[in-house]
């Protein structure tokens, strides 16, 4: 056995991938957690307008559309 301590180099590589593979997995957490997020509001909002009034309600629009934003419940 070496009485000498190992080179930082030696352990460049494995520090590098260790990084890689983190920061890999904070992606992949925040993609899900996103996508998480987004259904639950979607479902919400979708509850919301399912409560609403049975009078159709329209959103007020700045230009005149083919398809208005119009629902009734």
């Amino acid at each position: 056995m070496s009485d000498q301590a190992p080179n930082a180099d030696d352990y460049s590589g494995i520090h590098d991938a260790i990084v890689t593979l983190l920061e890999d997995a904070r992606h992949a957490a925040s993609r899900s957690v996103n996508a998480l997020m987004t259904a639950t509001y979607w479902e919400v909002g979708r509850r919301i307008v399912e409560s609403m009034p049975t009078p159709v309600m329209c959103l007020p629009q700045s230009r005149p559309s083919k398809t208005p934003l119009c629902w009734s419940s």
